[in-house]
Parts: C-alpha cells; sequence; structure tokens
C-alpha cells in the first residue's frame, strides 16, 4: 500500500481495535477514572501507530523498530513508536526536519 492508498482508507481507524480502545478510553473518562483514561489513550495511540506501519510497510512495528525482551517477544516504546510513524509521513509533513531537530535540542 502507497501512502496515497492509505490516506484514501483512513476510514478504516473506524473499526476494530482502535475503535474498542477509543470507546473505553471515552468511557473511562466519563466515568471521573482520569487514571485508567490517560493509560487507554496511552494504549490508542500505541495501537493507531502499530496499524498504521503495518498498513503502510507490511511489517510490525515492535519487530521492524522495536527490540526483543528476555522473553523473546519485541516490544517498543510509545514514543518511538510515534516518531517511527511519523517517519513515515516525513515527505508530507511541514517542518518535519526542524520538529526533529528541536526535539533532539531538548533532549
Amino acid at each position: 500500500m502507497n501512502l496515497q492508498d492509505f490516506r484514501t482508507r483512513a476510514d478504516v481507524f473506524l473499526v476494530g481495535g482502535i475503535q474498542e480502545k477509543f470507546i473505553e478510553m471515552t468511557t473511562k473518562y466519563n466515568e471521573g477514572n482520569y487514571g485508567d483514561a490517560v493509560a487507554m489513550a496511552k494504549t490508542l495511540v500505541e495501537s493507531t501507530c502499530a496499524y498504521v506501519y503495518h498498513a503502510v510497510t507490511n511489517k510490525e512495528i515492535e519487530e521492524d523498530k522495536g527490540h526483543v525482551q528476555v522473553t523473546g517477544n519485541y516490544t517498543i516504546g510509545m514514543y518511538a513508536a510515534v516518531r517511527e510513524t511519523l517517519r513515515l509521513f516525513a515527505a508530507q509533513l511541514p517542518n518535519f526536519e526542524q520538529t526533529e531537530k528541536n526535539r533532539n535540542d531538548y533532549l
């Protein structure tokens, strides 16, 4: 799938696991369980990155950009997943290089 095809298929975010995580996050927030809502938001971001990365590259982000744990499972942190997913679209994001430079200045 090329990037143009991906943009025309953005409606697929409304189905499956990503929608379930959004509903869970919203439910927790509406119940006043803000800590759980934030945890679900983190899960939502991670799931979205995994979905987008796979849709564009046909690879699993954890295996492609993550690292292997002692158990043999692959893992990637949320920040790294967001960074690697955004890099797929760097040519389409205004000021992406400057944003990366600014981020590195603060680390």
